[in-house]
């Protein structure tokens, strides 16, 4: 008997040649694709990385901060307190000195310009204060950034009467949303009317330390009784897929003497 002889035929080389190309195809653009994603999200880390120190910048300049300013003019230029720019007096400091903080202050500006996509830093040095002298020096690139203003008070109450009564507080200033309450530490309801400066929480017999904390809208009356400053920066960069947002980065800076 004559063995049997196996030939491969045009048609199988064909379509085994097809599988191969499929194949080598589909790996390079697997490889691409990995490669696209990994610099994608270098590219991410970096911008998330840069954000969050231009922010942590801000934040750690406004902690030296000993008073929000409404206005103030800076190397000819006047800045003013607002949801895009942040004016402040900050302690003074030479640290070659025994003892460092001087009575001098320093003045501050950090101002969002949305046309550059950056905050930048202004600073006016009191006497003999070694803090840097900047004019519009850039800090972080930011898509949008918003500066939120918020008091803290703490009320001491005593109630000498043997039950509970309904108190009105006159607050610092006008806030502008509805205020948080706490007292002893712990949360309570509390009656507020939009645009008022009065508050009434209920007060049972004895002592009570209430706490309120509340936004204001920055104004030559509310801007000298803010306590605290959160920073909100956004970061957005493009993408070969579309856009790709960054989470906003928050940080929140109590200013020194309001602590």
């Amino acid at each position: 008997m004559k063995p049997r002889l196996y030939a491969v035929t045009l048609a199988e080389v064909i379509i085994a040649a097809g599988m191969s190309i499929l194949i080598i195809t589909f790996t390079i653009s697997a490889s691409i694709a990995v490669t696209n994603f990994s610099r994608q999200a270098l590219l991410t880390r970096v911008i998330d990385t840069h954000t969050s120190q231009g922010s942590d910048a801000i934040g750690k300049e406004l902690r030296d901060g000993v008073s929000i300013l409404s206005s103030a003019t800076l190397a000819g230029k006047t800045y003013t307190t607002s949801s895009s720019c942040v004016v402040f007096s900050a302690v003074g400091y030479d640290f070659s000195k025994v003892n460092p903080i001087l009575g001098a202050t320093d003045t501050v500006a950090f101002s969002f310009a949305s046309t550059k996509s950056q905050i930048s830093r202004t600073c006016s040095a009191g006497t003999g204060s070694r803090r840097p002298v900047a004019v519009e020096s850039p800090i972080v690139t930011s898509t949008n950034a918003k500066f939120i203003y918020r008091v803290a008070e703490v009320i001491d109450w005593l109630n000498s009467t043997s039950v509970t009564a309904t108190e009105t507080l006159k607050l610092v200033t006008i806030p502008a949303e509805q205020p948080n309450c706490t007292r002893n530490g712990l949360s309570i309801p509390c009656t507020w009317q939009p645009g008022s400066q009065m508050l009434s929480v209920q007060m049972p017999p004895g002592a009570s330390m209430v706490g309120i904390q509340y936004k204001v809208t920055p104004s030559a009356a509310s801007c000298p009784q803010i306590t605290s400053v959160e920073i909100q920066l956004t970061r957005t960069s493009s993408t070969q897929l579309g856009t790709f947002s960054t989470l906003p980065h928050i940080t929140e800076a109590r200013l020194r003497n309001k602590r």
